[in-house]
C-alpha cells in the first residue's frame, strides 16, 4: 500500500467527520462511524499491520494519529499506536499510549504487559 492511499484514506475519514451531521460513533469499540461511512477496527488493524510489514512506519503513524485526532476515546487506536511506538523504540510515548488505552478501557492485562515491557526497556533491564 503506498503513501497516497494512506493519505487519501485519512483525508476521506477527516472529510466525512467534518461534513457529517452526526458525531463520530464508536460501536462497542469495534467500528468507527462518521456519517454514512463505517470503518471497522479490523480494517484499520489490517491496514496498519500491512504498512508495518513493509516498514512503512511513518505512514502507519500518520494513519493512527489522524484517526486518534477524530476519535480521542478509542482505546484500540491508542494501544495500536503504542505498539507502533514501541517497535520504533520510542518507549516514553509508547508508555503514555498504553496507559491512555488502559484508562479508556482496553484490556488491562494487555496494557499492563506492554507498560511493564516499556518500563523495562527504558530502564535497560530487559526482563522480557
Amino acid at each position: 500500500m503506498n503513501k497516497s492511499i494512506i493519505v487519501l484514506l485519512t483525508a476521506m475519514t477527516i472529510f466525512a467527520c467534518k461534513h457529517s451531521n452526526k458525531n463520530i460513533e464508536i460501536g462497542n469499540n469495534k467500528s468507527i462511524q462518521t456519517g454514512n461511512t463505517t470503518i471497522s477496527l479490523n480494517e484499520i488493524n489490517t491496514k496498519v499491520d500491512s504498512l508495518l510489514k513493509i516498514n512503512k512506519f511513518k505512514e502507519a503513524s500518520i494513519l493512527l494519529d489522524s484517526l486518534i485526532l477524530i476519535n480521542k476515546t478509542n482505546s484500540f487506536l491508542y494501544f495500536k499506536r503504542g505498539s507502533l511506538k514501541a517497535k520504533k523504540l520510542d518507549f516514553d510515548s509508547a508508555l503514555s499510549d498504553f496507559q491512555k488505552a488502559e484508562n479508556l478501557g482496553y484490556s488491562r492485562a494487555k496494557c499492563q504487559k506492554m507498560i511493564l515491557f516499556c518500563k523495562s526497556m527504558k530502564s535497560g533491564k530487559n526482563e522480557f
